[in-house]
């Protein structure tokens, strides 16, 4: 299953509001911008007002159904672990991956030296096209970032691999999540998240970040970015070139009006809290590989 290049993530924690969001998205289409649905819900959610992860599938399928919706569309087991993933299994063809407490949790040596031995190619110092400083690599650092995510990215293939086991590979998305944490991920953690995430084999789709607008990344490669953009998307930047990140998008604030040349009103664009990349369908290192 294959996430569209535009998707809005919709929290609608009571289920009342399905068709207007659903509506809007509907308005979008008739000004040429074509934008997929997510419901999304997390357990904490359910459990707080007494719902089922049914509720959110009754209510976006009675959505898609009354405004005659033709396009794709999802409903996400939001913020889930292995602990609470199983009643989301037949209702959800959408999992965040959630996996920000595992983030410092032990690894093996074995693990790290895996990790090293294709990390170490980058040691030294990284010029990035449109950064005006370049990043500076040290041995130190990659062994710091592999103990700090290598054991939540492990913890996120073993959720991906039960859903995997138990739904099919081609019948959902997967969002990986270290999001909700005090200290947001760097540029240059995001590019050695990515490369763990193919290590650990998770065609994972995108990664919650904190955005209002979405920009292609394949604008940023083509030398497309608005004036005086360069500052602003080290993580952009970081991805386009070095890991052949070839269709989906980052969020960047203000650029999908520069690009559609429309105003677009500030919403939440499936991307959720402070710092993250969101990047879809990387096809990192020759794998299907995403964030």
């Amino acid at each position: 299953m294959k996430l569209e290049t535009y998707s809005f993530g919709i929290g609608d924690r009571f289920g009342q509001q399905g068709l207007a969001q659903l509506g809007a998205l509907i308005k979008a289409k008739e000004e040429g911008i074509e934008i997929v649905p997510v419901w999304n819900k997390s357990n904490r959610e359910h459990q707080i007002i007494k719902s089922s992860p049914a509720d959110t599938l009754l209510e976006a399928d009675s959505a898609v159904s009354a405004l005659q919706w033709e396009e794709p569309y999802y409903v996400d087991a939001d913020h889930i672990n292995l602990k609470t993933v199983d009643p989301f299994l037949e209702h959800a063809n959408f999992f965040t991956l959630d996996v920000a407490d595992y983030i410092g949790s032990a690894i093996t040596e074995k693990e790290l030296q895996e990790f090293l031995k294709e990390a170490q190619a980058y040691e030294g110092e990284l010029v990035i096209p449109g950064i005006a400083q370049p990043f500076t690599i040290s041995g130190e650092e990659l062994v710091k970032i592999a103990r700090s995510f290598l054991g939540a990215v492990r913890e996120a293939a073993a959720i991906y691999k039960h859903i995997a086991h138990k739904k099919g590979i081609d019948s959902f998305i997967a969002e990986v999540s270290m999001d909700e944490v005090e200290t947001a991920q760097t540029p240059v953690e995001l590019f050695f998240i990515l490369m763990m995430i193919k290590q650990f084999g998770i065609p994972a789709q995108t990664v919650p970040e904190s955005g209002e607008d979405v920009l292609h990344v394949r604008e940023a490669r083509a030398g497309r970015l608005p004036a005086g953009a360069e500052g602003r998307v080290a993580e952009l930047v970081v991805l386009a070139p070095l890991l052949g990140a070839s269709q989906d998008v980052v969020g960047l604030g203000g650029f999908l009006e520069e690009a559609l040349r429309v105003r677009v009103v500030p919403v939440p664009v499936r991307m959720e809290l402070q710092g993250q990349l969101a990047v879809g369908l990387l096809d990192l290192l020759g794998a299907g590989v995403a964030l």
